[in-house]
C-alpha cells in the first residue's frame, strides 16, 4: 500500500467546498486531466459508482470507484475498483476559523508486488504535485464564486 496525500485552505465554509466534491459532472474543472462520469443513476451517497478517465504525457488511464463513505460536508471515501489502480481514496473537508482545510488522500494497491512499490514511491513526487494543484484548482474556483 502506498500513501498519497495532499492539502489545501480555502476562504469557504464546508459545505460549499462539499457542493464542489459532490458534483461529479464539475470534477474535470479542477482534477488535472481527469473527467468524471457517474455510473448509472445513483449520483450520491454510498454505492454511488464513477467512472474517470485521466490523460497525463499521452497516457490514459481508466478509473472505477464506487462510494463507500458519505458523510456531508465532512468526508467522500471511495473504492477503486479496476487494475490497475485499487485502494481507497477520500477527499476530508475540516473546518478551519471560516474556511475549511481539504485532504485529498489516496492509498493505493499497485501491481507488481516490490517493483511496483519502487514505482510508486519514485512517482510520489510527481503524483503528491497533481494531487495539489487539483486542489489548489478547486480552491481557486471556489473562492473566485463566493
Amino acid at each position: 500500500m502506498l500513501l498519497y496525500r495532499a492539502v489545501v485552505r480555502i476562504d469557504a465554509p464546508p459545505e460549499r467546498v462539499w457542493d464542489w466534491l459532490r458534483d461529479w459532472d464539475r470534477s474535470s474543472r479542477w482534477i488535472l486531466g481527469t473527467t468524471v462520469e457517474v455510473v448509472g443513476v445513483q449520483r450520491e451517497g454510498v454505492g454511488a459508482r464513477t467512472r474517470a478517465v485521466t490523460r497525463i504525457a499521452g497516457i490514459k488511464l481508466t478509473d472505477e470507484m464506487t462510494v463507500t463513505r458519505w458523510d456531508p460536508p465532512r468526508l467522500l471515501e471511495v473504492r477503486h475498483h479496476k487494475r490497475p489502480v485499487l485502494g481507497d481514496a477520500w477527499f476530508e473537508v475540516v473546518p478551519d476559523g471560516a474556511g475549511a482545510r481539504v485532504e485529498w488522500v489516496e492509498d493505493l494497491e499497485l501491481p507488481f508486488g516490490k517493483a511496483g512499490e519502487l514505482a510508486g514511491n519514485v512517482a510520489r513526487a510527481p503524483v503528491e504535485w497533481g494531487l495539489k494543484k487539483s486542489l489548489s484548482t478547486l480552491r481557486d474556483l471556489i473562492e473566485r464564486e463566493g
